[in-house]
């Protein structure tokens, strides 16, 4: 074969990914019986509780694809707005580039059942890319006929090359045919290779990058819609928050599946299904915290002036990870901008016995 057929788009079996059969059969076994007992779990919790856990599954989602990639958002603007766009909070105001996202994640959600198509990924570009001038195409698939490199390291001209997606003027015709495949692999229930198709999902779409920006957040809605469509509801899986404490293999697993002689995916495929099994069990804790947190608030929030609501609000929000440096007096006063001399009182309130 010539030495110069190097990225997968250019193997003979292109877009046809492989994986080892079998290799899956155990992880989509477990992630099966997870996705159900799930399902059982959330059909005992009362609206309230549901719609808490909810907003915390698309807040953390939400900052963390965006972290991934290297962009910090602010949680409580994130929250905010999808509260506001969830109908549950009236009068909230916008809040700049948190509001593309928090749109993002609340379409996604509501319309999860829906076939994918390609106005739906532009819409999703679109609200990404609001205000981006830099980009020759917001809402559109790339135009410009310059290689798309995926790099690392070093100055122009010196950087590592891991991956060369296809030009752009291919990139119309293979979405169109990702799209066409995604709705047959993805409309049929019950699914038997959930995993299977949502690494192959997340898999091809990276590596035709269709846009200028942003496939890596759209890569992973995408990924997420799969699932979604093949379960028959959202997952409320924590799977962007579980890949964002790996970024390094999440590249290198990519990666794998785009580099060298053929087609096959099967370290990316055997990866990612771990991860979404990793984050079913990130999201099992992440249930407790709001449950808890929801206790909590409800049994002492009247008792708890303003600094302390937001300090007790910031330790949940930093489950199940943890608080970095704990809650020292220091900590409560970077927080909260406490004077000295009410620090000492207020910590002792938050932790007094009832």
């Amino acid at each position: 074969m010539d030495a110069s057929v190097r990225w997968v788009w250019q193997q003979p079996g292109w877009p046809n990914l492989t994986l080892a059969k079998g290799c899956l059969d155990d992880a989509e076994r477990k992630f099966a019986k997870g996705m159900a007992t799930q399902k059982i779990v959330l059909g005992h919790l009362d609206e309230r509780t549901r719609d808490g856990l909810r907003v915390e599954w698309l807040t953390r989602e939400a900052l963390t694809t965006s972290a991934i990639e290297g962009e910090m958002l602010d949680r409580d603007s994130i929250q905010d707005s999808l509260l506001r766009r969830l109908g549950l909070r009236r009068n909230s105001r916008r809040h700049g580039k948190e509001e593309g996202v928090a749109e993002m994640m609340v379409s996604l959600y509501r319309y999860f059942d829906q076939p994918l198509d390609q106005e739906t990924l532009f819409d999703w570009h679109r609200m990404l890319m609001s205000g981006r001038r830099d980009l020759d195409v917001v809402g559109g698939y790339r135009e410009n006929e310059d290689d798309m490199l995926i790099v690392s390291g070093g100055p122009i001209g010196s950087e590592t090359i891991h991956y060369q997606a296809p030009p752009a003027r291919d990139v119309p015709e293979e979405m169109h045919q990702f799209v066409e495949w995604f709705n047959r692999a993805t409309g049929t229930r019950p699914a038997k290779s959930i995993l299977a198709v949502t690494a192959t999902t997340h898999a091809r779409f990276e590596s035709i990058h269709p846009f200028e920006d942003g496939n890596g957040r759209i890569g992973r809605a995408i990924a997420e819609k799969a699932m979604a469509r093949m379960i028959g509801r959202p997952t409320m899986l924590p799977l962007a928050a579980q890949i964002e404490q790996s970024r390094k293999a999440y590249g290198s697993a990519l990666n794998s599946a785009q580099v060298g002689q053929g087609v096959s995916m099967t370290k990316w495929a055997k990866w990612f299904a771990q991860t979404a099994l990793d984050a079913q069990d990130r999201g099992e804790r992440i249930l407790v915290v709001v449950l808890t947190k929801a206790r909590v608030f409800d049994q002492f929030g009247k008792q708890l002036n303003e600094r302390q609501h937001k300090v007790l609000k910031k330790l949940f929000d930093a489950e199940p990870e943890g608080f970095k440096g704990g809650l020292s007096a220091d900590n409560y006063r970077k927080i909260t901008k406490a004077p000295t001399s009410s620090i000492t009182r207020e910590l002792a309130g938050l932790f007094k016995s009832p």
